[in-house]
This record gives C-alpha cells, sequence and structure tokens, in this order.
C-alpha cells in the first residue's frame, strides 16, 4: 500500500508546479524564470532539474522494481525498517501538503527563480504567516521523508544535494527581498521563521 505514496506526492507536486505555470502564463506573466547560464541562479536551475529528473526516476523504479536498486547498491542497515518507511511516507504526504499550500499562498506572485526586474509582491498570508520559505520547506520534508522511506546512497544523495541547492536559493531570495522590501521585509523575516514555527512577537 505504502509503496504508491512516493509516486503520488511526486505526481502531485509536478502537477501542481505546471498548474500554477500555466495559470500565470494566462496572465501575461513569465512563472519560469531561471536563466540558463552560468550564473548562481543558472547553476541552481541546472541543479533543480536534475533532482527533480533524479526523484522522478527513483520514485518510478520505486514502484515498478522496488528491489532492483538494494540489488546492485543496497540499503543502509540503520535506516532499513518498517516504521522508518511508514515514517517516511507520513512526512512525504505532510511535505507535499505543505508545497501546494506555499505555492497556493503565492498565487499570482508565484515564481521559479528570481528576476531583477520584478517588483516582488509581499506575500505574508496563508503559509507564509509560520515560513518564509514554505515551498522549500515542504520540498526538504518530502526528499527528507523519502530518505527514511527508501534509503539508498541515490536518496541520500537527493537529499544532500536538495538540501545544497535550496539553502544557496534561499540566501539568494532572502539578499533579494531584503534589497527590494528594505525594512518591511527585515521586520517580517525578525518575527517569520526561515522554515517552519510560530510567528514570533518583535522585541
Amino acid at each position: 500500500m505504502f509503496e504508491i505514496i512516493p509516486i503520488f506526492c511526486f505526481s502531485m507536486m509536478v502537477l501542481y508546479m505546471a498548474f500554477m505555470q500555466r495559470k500565470l502564463n494566462a496572465s501575461g506573466i513569465k512563472a519560469l524564470v531561471l536563466p540558463r547560464d552560468d550564473s548562481t541562479q543558472g547553476w541552481l536551475g541546472r541543479t533543480y532539474r536534475h533532482c527533480i529528473a533524479a526523484y522522478g526516476v527513483l520514485v518510478l523504479i520505486d514502484y515498478f522494481a522496488p528491489y532492483e536498486i538494494e540489488k546492485y547498491v543496497g540499503s543502509v542497515p540503520l535506516f532499513d525498517h518498517d516504521f522508518l518507511a511508514v515514517i517516511g511516507a507520513f512526512m512525504m504526504i505532510v511535505g507535499t501538503c505543505f508545497v501546494i499550500w506555499g505555492q497556493y499562498s503565492l498565487g499570482l506572485a508565484w515564481r521559479i527563480g528570481i528576476q531583477e526586474i520584478d517588483s516582488p509582491t509581499f506575500i505574508q498570508t496563508g503559509a507564509f504567516r509560520f515560513s518564509r520559505n514554505p515551498v522549500f520547506m515542504g520540498i526538504l520534508i518530502v526528499t527528507s521523508g523519502y530518505l527514511l522511506f527508501h534509503c539508498t546512497i541515490f536518496s541520500v544523495a537527493l537529499f544532500v544535494a536538495v538540501y545544497m541547492a535550496l539553502h544557496a536559493q534561499v540566501r539568494e531570495e532572502e539578499s533579494y527581498l531584503q534589497r527590494k522590501l528594505g525594512a518591511q521585509y527585515v521586520a517580517w523575516a525578525a518575527t517569520t521563521p526561515r522554515w517552519f514555527g510560530l510567528p514570533v512577537s518583535p522585541n
């Protein structure tokens, strides 16, 4: 029963991302703004594409040939327990919900990448009440859950690559938003966690 969860979560995230991109394109808004050059954003864009492709391949193998990966590389014994797989499945579902909630909260402000000429819309409602980066947080929860669900050298490598890329993207976006929004963003960042938590009162 649990074998379908990784491919279900992956499909839901990709389909909702495609829906949002089509919705914005229909409104005359270019949503995918990651460049294809040698800049930091260009490097991050290539990393995202590779991670999405790798995750898609892994969940397809997990569903259609669940024991093929172990034949060649084995699993990590420390994490090879059924109860961890159940926790991992739950985390993937929760993370997928956060990814979709975060994208929904962005509405027409949704973008993939940073476009310096933009005047960013400052979103503080919905998922952004509890996290400055709810979409990225959801992705980290999904990849952490997948690591517990099926811990192999490939899922470990995927988690490390996703974490490093998202951490770099968060730093880039925080710098961009601080430049564009100034004190308004700094005040919000002081009361809203980078990843997740209850808003705190400013000192």
